[in-house]
């Protein structure tokens, strides 16, 4: 799961960006905006709620378990939140590389985190 969920940022943010002849340092900047300035924030958060909605079907597709099984969600709401706070980690760094390595990063973490 979180392969296929690292692979699908990284060819998403890949297609978008060469669509849009936009490089991916540019959009530092802009999420930083997003993530500290109120109004945008809002947004922010409610285009990743969104996507944590989109993810159940996917989830439950996947693992063959129905759309209000428990785990479904919590693994939509756990995947979500590791790939915003990449993206929000990213933004605030000088760190090079895209932001997929971080998001990849995050994913991993999650998957073996010492906490759970």
């Amino acid at each position: 799961m979180r392969e296929a969920l690292a692979r699908s940022y990284r060819t998403a943010t890949t297609r978008a960006l060469a669509a849009e002849s936009i490089p991916e340092t540019r959009l530092r900047p802009l999420v930083s905006a997003a993530t500290q300035l109120p109004a945008l924030r809002a947004t922010w958060l409610k285009v990743h709620q969104d996507s944590e909605s989109q993810l159940v079907p996917i989830i439950a597709a996947r693992t063959q378990r129905p759309l209000d099984d428990l785990d479904v969600a919590l693994t939509a709401a756990l995947a979500n939140t590791a790939v915003r706070l990449a993206i929000e980690r990213w933004a605030a760094s000088d760190t090079p590389g895209p932001a997929a390595d971080v998001v990849d990063e995050c994913l991993s973490r999650l998957a073996t985190h010492p906490l759970w």
